[in-house]
């Protein structure tokens, strides 16, 4: 469920509410759940925060380079999901 919409006080009229920061884990996924995920991310600054952020949210996460790396480890290992750009 998305964090309400609050406009700042004193801003002027009709002026577009901000989003609260949600905190907690992913949306859609019960707290106290976590996956083993794969992380198909060839960005290595971008990975690198995908990584952290799921691994804060209690998550084990492996991260592969390269779709030759990711049919490995799918072929491997059991995923909860997987997690990759196109």
């Amino acid at each position: 469920m998305p964090a309400p919409a609050e406009t700042p006080a004193g801003a002027p009229r009709g002026a577009i509410p901000r989003m609260q920061a949600r905190r907690g884990p992913v949306a859609g996924i019960r707290q106290g759940k976590t996956m083993r995920l794969l992380l198909v991310e060839d960005d290595t600054l971008l990975g690198d925060g995908l990584r952290a952020g799921l691994e804060l949210d209690g998550h084990s996460v492996d991260w592969v380079q390269d779709g030759d790396a990711a049919r490995a480890a799918l072929r491997a290992e059991d995923y909860g999901a997987c997690v990759l750009d196109l």
